[in-house]
C-alpha cells in the first residue's frame, strides 16, 4: 500500500510539472501569435504592443529552457524564442545566437532547417547582406534541405526584388512555380513574379501573369491582390475604362477593410484620367481625413498634387498638396517626387510672371531649367521645345527694342545729348530686356532738365539721357550674347529633344540647318553635328549644367581647404558671367563674417550682391547683416544667429553650415546629406534603450555625439566612452535606439538647420 502512495505520489507530482511547462509554453506560443498579429507600423517596425509581447514570450520561453531543459519540447521553446528576438527587430545577433544554439544542442530538432533559413534572414536584415546571399544559396545547394528549397528560394528571390535586382528575383520565383508548384510558397512566387513585371514597368506581361494566377489554385486574398495589379497595369497602359470597370467590380468584392482605402485610391487616379475630377478629390480627401499620417496619406497628397497640377493647373492647391505629403509620412516614396513637382510649378510661376528687374542671364537661366523639368521630370517634351521657342524669339523684341530706342536717340539735339553726359537726376529701374510690352518713348515729351519719358503699358518713367545710353548698351549686350550663346544652346537642346525623345529626324535636321547657316563655327553647333550624325553627345557637357558641377566641385573643395585663398569658389565668385557666381560670393561672405570675423574680406563679397541690378533674397539676408556700410555688432549678431534656439553664444560656423543658409533660397544649391549648424536641434521623441538579457547595463550614462540628417533623422552615430570600443553587442544597440529617434531643427533667421549635438542615455532592464 505504501508503495502504491509513493507512486501515485510521483504520478502527480510528473503530471503537475507537465501540466505547468506545459501551461508557460502554451501562453508563450499565444503571446508570440498575438504579437504576429499586430504586425508593423508605416516605417515596418513592429508596434511597441508588439514588442511587449515578444519580450513576454522570451521571458516564458527563457523558463522552460532553464527548468525544464532536458524536456522533449525545449526545442520548441528556443525555436520560439529565438523567432521573437527575430521579430522584435533589434536583436538581430541575440536571434542568431538562439537559432545557432538550437542546430548545435538539437541536430535532430525538425526546426533545423528553419532556423539556417532564420539565420540568413537575420544577417540580411542586419545589412550583412553578402553573407546572407551566401548562406541561402549554400542552404538551396544542400540535397538533404530539398524539402525546404521552396522556402529559401522565395527569401531568396525576394532579397533580390528589394535591393532592385529584378533579373535575380525572377529567375527564382520562376524556378519555384516550376519546380515545386505544390509547396506552400508556390502562390506567393506566382504573385510576385507578376508584380515584378509591373515594377519593371512590363505592365503588359503582368497582367498576362496575374490573369493565369488567377486561374490557379490560390487564396482569394491573392486573388483580390492580382485583381488589384491587373487594374493598376491598365491605369498604367491607358486604358481607363477597362481599370475603372475592375476597380468597381473589386471595391465589392474586397473584403478586407485595411485594404479598400487603397483601391479607392486607385478608383480616384482613373477618374481624374478620365476628367472626372471633382468626384477624384473628393474621394482622396476623404481617404486623407481617414488614413492621417500614414504612408496611404502621403500616397494619395502626392496624387492629389498631381491632379491639381496637370488637370486643373491651380498651382496653389497643388502646391499644397505636394507638401502635405512630407508632412502625411516623412518615409513616403513619394516625397522627393512632391519636392520636384514643386520646383516645376515654382518655375513655371516665375515663367509666367518674371520679375521686372530680373537680369538676362537670371531669366535665361530660368527658362532653361523649367525646360528641364518639362522633359526630366514630366515627360512633357513639347512644353519644353516651346519654352525653347521663347528663348529663340527673345532677340528678335530686344531688336526691335533697340530699334526704337536709337530712333528716339537720334532725334534727339546734339546739345541736349552733350549736356546730358552728367545727368543722373531722373531714376530708372526697369531691366528692359525683362519686359514682354512694346515700349514707346515719345520724342515730344523731352522734358527741358534733359530727360525722356518711357511708357510700358500705362506707366510713364522718366530716364535720364545717360541712363538712356546704358539701357541701349545693355540692350546691344544682351542681343550679343544671346545670339553667340542662348539662342546656339536653346536650339541644340532642341537638336537633342527631337533625336533622342522623339525620334524626329526631320525636325531635328531643320533646327541644325538653322544653327549651321546662322552659327556655323558654335560650340554647340558643333555638338548638333554629332548628334545628327549619330553619335553621343552628353547634355551635361552644356555650359548651364557644367556651371552647376564646377560649383560642387570647387564647394567641396572649399570645405577641405577653406583658408585657402586660391580656391575655385573664389575663382567662381569672381566671375560676374558664372552661375553660380551670386552664390558663391554669399557662401564666402558669410564665411568670412560669421566664422573668421573677418569683415574686411565678407565685405568684398557682399558688396558684388548689392552692387548688382536686381533685387534677390540674397541681397535681403545680406541686408540683416550689413547695410553696404556698416556691419551689425558683436552682440547683435550673437542675438541674431542665436535667437530662436536655446543657446547664447556663437560657436565657429563651417563652411557647410554657411552654404546650408542659402539652401532655402537658392533652388540650385549643392544639396547636402547631413546639415550642421552650431546650435542644437530638439529631439521631438526619445526613447532610451531597453537592454535585452544578454548585455550587460553600464551603471553610468554613455556619452554620445549624433550627426543629425537633413530630414531630421540621426546618421552617424559615435560613442565617446573609450571603456565601449570592444562592447560590440551594446554599441550596435546604442545605434539602433538612436537611429529611431526624431529630432527637430533650430531656427536662424527662419532657416531650419540641424546641428551635430552630444547626448547621454541610460539603459535599463526590460
Amino acid at each position: 500500500m505504501r508503495n502504491l502512495k509513493v507512486f501515485c505520489l510521483l504520478f502527480l507530482i510528473i503530471l503537475f510539472s507537465n501540466c505547468a511547462y506545459y501551461n508557460t509554453f502554451y501562453n508563450a506560443r499565444k503571446l508570440f501569435k498575438e504579437a504576429q498579429e499586430i504586425g508593423y507600423d508605416d516605417q515596418g517596425r513592429p508596434k511597441s504592443t508588439a514588442i511587449q509581447k515578444y519580450n513576454n514570450t522570451i521571458k516564458k520561453c527563457g523558463v522552460i529552457l532553464t527548468d525544464y531543459k532536458n524536456s522533449k519540447w525545449a526545442d520548441d521553446a528556443l525555436f520560439l524564442l529565438a523567432r521573437s528576438f527575430y521579430y522584435k527587430g533589434n536583436s538581430y545577433t541575440i536571434a542568431i545566437e538562439k537559432f545557432k544554439d538550437l542546430i548545435k544542442f538539437y541536430p535532430e530538432s525538425k526546426y533545423v532547417q528553419d532556423a539556417h533559413i532564420y539565420i540568413a534572414k537575420a544577417n540580411f536584415k542586419f545589412n550583412n547582406k553578402a553573407l546572407a546571399y551566401e548562406q541561402l544559396k549554400s542552404f538551396i545547394k544542400d540535397p538533404q534541405n530539398k524539402a525546404f528549397h521552396s522556402k529559401a528560394m522565395l527569401v531568396l528571390a525576394n532579397y533580390y526584388l528589394e535591393d532592385n535586382n529584378k533579373v535575380e528575383a525572377n529567375y527564382y520565383y520562376q524556378s519555384i512555380i516550376k519546380k515545386f508548384p505544390k509547396s506552400d510558397e508556390y502562390q506567393e512566387a506566382f504573385f510576385q513574379q507578376a508584380k515584378t513585371l509591373h515594377i519593371s514597368g512590363n505592365y503588359l506581361s503582368s497582367n498576362q501573369v496575374f490573369l493565369d494566377l488567377l486561374e490557379a489554385k490560390v487564396e482569394k486574398k491573392i486573388k483580390l491582390d492580382a485583381r488589384y495589379y491587373i487594374a493598376l497595369n491598365f491605369l498604367m497602359l491607358e486604358n481607363y475604362e477597362q481599370s475603372y470597370k475592375i476597380i468597381k467590380k473589386l471595391l465589392k468584392d474586397e473584403f478586407r477593410t485595411a485594404v479598400i482605402p487603397k483601391i479607392k485610391l486607385l478608383e480616384a487616379r482613373c477618374l481624374s484620367e478620365m476628367n472626372d475630377t471633382q468626384q477624384a478629390v473628393e474621394i482622396i480627401q476623404n481617404i486623407k481625413k481617414e488614413n492621417k499620417n500614414t504612408l496611404l496619406a502621403a500616397e494619395a497628397s502626392y496624387f492629389l498634387g498631381e491632379i491639381y497640377f496637370t488637370k486643373l493647373q491651380d498651382y496653389e492647391k497643388a502646391i499644397e498638396a505636394y507638401s502635405d505629403v512630407n508632412k502625411e509620412n516623412k518615409k513616403s516614396e513619394y516625397v522627393e517626387k512632391a519636392v520636384s513637382r514643386s520646383s516645376v510649378i515654382g518655375e513655371i510661376i516665375q515663367y509666367n510672371n518674371p520679375e521686372k528687374n530680373i537680369p538676362t542671364r537670371d531669366l535665361v537661366t530660368q527658362k532653361m531649367k523649367l525646360a528641364e523639368y518639362y522633359i526630366e521630370e514630366l515627360n512633357m517634351p513639347d512644353s519644353a521645345l516651346a519654352v525653347y521657342d521663347n528663348i529663340i524669339a527673345d532677340p528678335q523684341i530686344l531688336k526691335e527694342k533697340l530699334d526704337d530706342l536709337l530712333t528716339i536717340k537720334n532725334e534727339l539735339p546734339d546739345s541736349i545729348l552733350t549736356a546730358a553726359e552728367t545727368d543722373y537726376s531722373a531714376l530708372y529701374s526697369d531691366s528692359l530686356s525683362a519686359q514682354t510690352d512694346s515700349l514707346n518713348i515719345n520724342s515730344a515729351d523731352i522734358d527741358t532738365t534733359r530727360s525722356v519719358y518711357i511708357q510700358e503699358s500705362d506707366t510713364l518713367k522718366a530716364v535720364s539721357i545717360s541712363e538712356l545710353n546704358e539701357m541701349i548698351e545693355k540692350i546691344q549686350t544682351d542681343i550679343t550674347e544671346y545670339e553667340s550663346e542662348y539662342v546656339p544652346f536653346a536650339r541644340f537642346v532642341k537638336v537633342w529633344t527631337y533625336s533622342t525623345i522623339l525620334n524626329d529626324s526631320v525636325k531635328a535636321a531643320e533646327t541644325y540647318n538653322k544653327m549651321q547657316a546662322e552659327s556655323p563655327l558654335n560650340q554647340y553647333t558643333q555638338a548638333a553635328n554629332s548628334i545628327i550624325k549619330g553619335e553621343k553627345v552628353e547634355l551635361l557637357q552644356t555650359k548651364f549644367k557644367h556651371d552647376r558641377k564646377e560649383y560642387e566641385q570647387a564647394f567641396i573643395k572649399f570645405t577641405s581647404h577653406p583658408d585657402s585663398s586660391s580656391t575655385d569658389l573664389v575663382n567662381i565668385a569672381e566671375d560676374p558671367y558664372h552661375h553660380y557666381y551670386t552664390k558663391a560670393n554669399y557662401t564666402l561672405g558669410l564665411y568670412y563674417y560669421l566664422t573668421l570675423r573677418d569683415t574686411t574680406s565678407a565685405r568684398l563679397f557682399f558688396d558684388r550682391i548689392l552692387n548688382e541690378e536686381s533685387s534677390t533674397e540674397y541681397k535681403t539676408h545680406i541686408l540683416k547683416l550689413y547695410d553696404g556700410e556698416n556691419f551689425l555688432f558683436s552682440e547683435r549678431l550673437d542675438y541674431f544667429v542665436n535667437k530662436s534656439t536655446e543657446e547664447d553664444s556663437l560657436i565657429s560656423t563651417t563652411p557647410a553650415e554657411i552654404d546650408s543658409l542659402s539652401t532655402e533660397i537658392y533652388p540650385d544649391s549643392l544639396s547636402q546629406d547631413s546639415i550642421l549648424i552650431t546650435t542644437p536641434a530638439k529631439i521631438l521623441s526619445k526613447q532610451d534603450p531597453a537592454a535585452p538579457l544578454t548585455i550587460e547595463v553600464p551603471k553610468e550614462p554613455i556619452s554620445i555625439e549624433i550627426e543629425i540628417l537633413a530630414d531630421g533623422t540621426p546618421a552617424n552615430v559615435t560613442i565617446l566612452d573609450d571603456n565601449l570600443i570592444r562592447a560590440d553587442e551594446l554599441q550596435k544597440l546604442i545605434f539602433l535606439t538612436v537611429k529611431s529617434w526624431k529630432f527637430q531643427p533650430a531656427l536662424i533667421n527662419n532657416i531650419p538647420v540641424y546641428s551635430k549635438i552630444q547626448d547621454q542615455i541610460k539603459f535599463k532592464f526590460e
